[in-house]
């Protein structure tokens, strides 16, 4: 069989627009991988709307990504508790005055043996920042379980509980021996601020409005008639988009 001769410039010819076209499907492929997450929680709604990467950095409450991080981000004393509503992890490193990510709390409590200064050094999250404090060290590391708290406000009534049966005994504290990996999440538009304070997976699987993992499903809810563009998109789950009108896409 004899096979036809392609002159080598109608070849060279070929491979530019070969390359464009590779480059093309790459960026799409990119595009489609990724989606617009919120800074906040409260800017879920806001930042789904966006479909482009450029129109959503344009925005300085939402952020272009793969998906949320593993983490949660982690008030470092009294008075930081906003830390908890940061989605992601460079956000929350920029206040370090103030917050950490992680999966929960290292090991150990801030105390004092100077009476007094109880409160003053129990106040304080971190061992790096117990040691700044005056008359403060960092111990009971090497406690199996220790007092939890539901919400991050109660982090430090909490701490000061010393036995199981005083920390199970307030409403606010649970006895374990560390948080869960994960974090609580809003299933729609309005309910993303009240899930993201609860520290345990019991209590926001309780919350019928809530869900416990590491980020949302992928996907949006999406719909083909017109007016109805905003009731569907404010459904974060494939499971609560089951409205009228409203259809779940996963590509998206």
């Amino acid at each position: 069989m004899v096979f036809p001769v392609v002159p080598m410039l109608a070849l060279m010819s070929l491979l530019p627009d070969a390359t464009v076209a590779a480059r093309i499907k790459t960026n799409n492929q990119t595009q489609q991988d990724k989606i617009c997450l919120a800074k906040v929680d409260i800017y879920e709604n806001d930042c789904r709307a966006y479909n482009d990467g450029g129109d959503c950095d344009g925005s300085k409450d939402c952020f272009w990504g793969q998906g949320y991080e593993e983490g949660k981000c982690w008030g470092k004393a009294v008075g930081d508790e906003d830390c908890v509503h940061y989605n992601a992890k460079s956000d929350c490193d920029a206040q370090k005055e103030q917050c950490f990510w992680g999966q929960g709390y290292e090991k150990g409590k801030c105390l004092t043996n100077t009476r007094g200064y109880e409160s003053m050094c129990l106040k304080h999250y971190t061992e790096s920042g117990c040691h700044d404090a005056y008359s403060c060290y960092w111990g009971e590391q090497d406690e199996p379980e220790w007092c939890l708290a539901k919400t991050p406000p109660n982090e430090n009534d909490c701490r000061a509980f010393k036995a199981s049966r005083d920390c199970d005994g307030s409403r606010l504290c649970f006895w374990g021996q560390g948080y869960e990996a994960g974090k609580c999440w809003g299933k729609a538009s309005g309910e993303e601020e009240a899930c993201r304070v609860y520290n345990a997976k019991a209590d926001c699987d309780a919350q019928g409005e809530c869900l416990w993992g590491q980020s949302y499903e992928k996907g949006k809810c999406l719909t083909n008639q017109g007016g109805y563009e905003s009731m569907c998109l404010k459904y974060y789950t494939k499971s609560g988009c089951d409205a009228e009108s409203c259809s779940w896409d996963p590509d998206q």
